[in-house]
């Protein structure tokens, strides 16, 4: 091989060219929001709904960057499953003003209290933002 093989181009955009012991925590950190976006919403959008979620935590996790970009993008939070009442208040406050979708299992049961409430309380001040609302309810058997 000659050794113009050997080295890679150097017209390419630092953050692809990833030698042997570079940080590649900042190379990830280099990398503009606007892909990052992108790259965000479309694995979103390709999750069951209850997945996202799990998406989202785990990204939220990797760095500081990636952390303000998920922070600053209420697409990613648009359409979710209650799974937790915290966890759907995080997602209508992440969501901003944007049109939501969102999705509900509850498991019958014979308990006094009605959990509907629980999850239509603090949808109230949302409902404008309603696009969808997939309530579905089975037999825990």
């Amino acid at each position: 091989m000659s050794s113009a093989q050997e080295t890679p181009s150097t017209d390419l955009p630092h953050y692809i060219l990833c030698a042997e012991g570079s940080d590649t925590r900042q190379l990830v950190n280099d990398l503009p929001v606007e892909p990052l976006t992108d790259i965000f919403a479309i694995a979103v959008d390709r999750c069951f709904p209850g997945e996202a979620e799990r998406l989202l935590y785990a990204l939220y996790r990797v760095c500081v960057h990636w952390r303000d970009v998920l922070n600053n993008c209420p697409l990613l939070y648009r359409s979710f499953q209650v799974t937790h009442i915290a966890l759907m208040k995080w997602h209508l406050k992440r969501s901003g003003t944007l049109p939501i979708d969102v999705h509900v299992k509850q498991c019958q049961s014979n308990a006094v209290d009605d959990p509907r409430e629980s999850i239509i309380s603090p949808l109230r001040d949302h409902l404008h933002r309603v696009r969808t609302l997939l309530y579905m309810v089975h037999n825990g058997s």
